[in-house]
């Protein structure tokens, strides 16, 4: 998911278990079209992909708007929805860009009073 990425002095992370791992690389990733982040760190040791809310708000222009099933992230000048996130199983996942298109077509869509 890396568009670019740099070798960077070792960091040690420390995790939730009480052990530590080492990130020696960071860059940027394109989550969907409009959402990029940056200084994002490489830990090979990882199996999926995780993103901090507080780092994501704290060095970009992007809003978080939580609910109880999703969350909506948005340009803080605009508020133009650059990304959805669905909570599944207490973790929010950022759906794919196609998906997102999906969605967004689906809530234009009218049926009439036909059992479908």
């Amino acid at each position: 998911m890396f568009i670019n990425f740099r070798k960077i002095k070792p960091l040690k992370i420390g995790l939730p278990n009480g052990t530590h791992v080492h990130a020696n690389y960071a860059g940027t990733v394109q989550l969907t079209k409009q959402l990029i982040i940056y200084d994002v760190l490489y830990v090979p040791n990882f199996t999926l992909n995780i993103v901090s809310v507080q780092k994501l708000i704290n060095h970009s222009d992007l809003q978080c708007l939580f609910s109880h099933a999703q969350c909506q992230i948005l340009d803080i000048h605009t508020s133009k929805k650059i990304g959805i996130a669905n909570l599944v199983d207490g973790l929010y996942h950022i759906m794919e860009e196609r998906n997102q298109c999906l969605v967004n077509n689906l809530s234009n869509f009218k049926t009439s009073d036909i059992d479908i």
